[in-house]
């Protein structure tokens, strides 16, 4: 079987890269693609965006390798969202119920504003926040 999925990746930004699939997205360009994400996430950028917008068509298993791409992303610290669906495509990942969770970015608590919390407190017990200062010295040395 021969990819029908052409890739193309722009790393030219500083914090972000951008993946385009041009073609159709079926069975047979899931390795591919997976590894074009591998690849962009590996580069040390913090952000991936995958343009779907030349994308012609996609079926469930490019659908489900988009989803294993965002939680290997995500597992390795860098946010892939999807951007770009429109007509057939967008129609696959709405069906799917997946369009909400690809085009919004993983959102993860900054250090600096993270509530500490005890488990399970008692009604009469208070949980403050410490100071953004204290909180700063735990997380870089120095």
């Amino acid at each position: 079987m021969t990819a029908s999925v052409f890739i193309t990746i722009d790393d030219r930004y500083r914090r972000a890269a951008v993946i385009t699939l041009h073609g159709e997205f079926d069975i047979s360009g899931v390795d591919a693609v997976t590894e074009a994400v591998e690849i962009a996430a590996g580069s040390g950028k913090r952000f991936l965006l995958v343009d779907l917008h030349h994308l012609t068509f996609l079926d469930m298993a490019g659908t489900g390798a988009l989803l294993r791409c965002r939680a290997a992303a995500a597992s390795a610290g860098v946010d892939l969202q999807i951007t770009g669906a429109a007509g057939f495509v967008r129609r696959v990942l709405d069906i799917a119920g997946v369009l909400p969770l690809l085009e919004r970015p993983v959102t993860r608590p900054r250090a600096d504003r993270t509530a500490m919390t005890v488990p399970f407190p008692d009604a009469d017990t208070v949980v403050q926040r410490p100071p953004a200062s204290a909180i700063r010295s735990l997380v870089s040395p120095g």
